[in-house]
């Protein structure tokens, strides 16, 4: 079933997929789910958001391809760090947008 794996691929990003996914415990958190999303181009659909956490110097603006609810439902997953969910999505083009459970992320209004 989808909340036990550990690897779940789709190919698109929907927000009710966020809810099935598993987010570890406090004591394991590595056992939260990555979520692997397939998507037809990056960075010129979707949302513009700002991320910021570790790994990313300062703050970046980019666009996600997904909805403003898919970004509220996955900030929520990722809300009692070090529990949450990794996100990953890959176009037709072989390019990868990966947003690890610690990227906080703003919707750019």
């Amino acid at each position: 079933p989808a909340g036990e794996a550990d690897y779940i691929f789709f190919d698109h990003a929907e927000v009710d997929f966020l809810f099935q996914a598993k987010i570890g415990t406090a004591e394991k958190p590595e056992h939260g789910a990555t979520l692997i999303f397939k998507c037809e181009a990056l960075l010129t659909k979707g949302t513009r958001v700002v991320l910021s956490g570790p790994g990313i110097e300062a703050v970046d603006t980019t666009t996600v391809p997904v909805d403003v609810r898919f970004i509220e439902q996955l900030n929520r997953k990722n809300e009692q760090f070090p529990m949450g969910v990794d996100v990953f999505f890959i176009d037709e083009q072989g390019q990868l947008l990966g947003l690890p459970r610690t990227t906080q992320i703003e919707v750019k209004s």
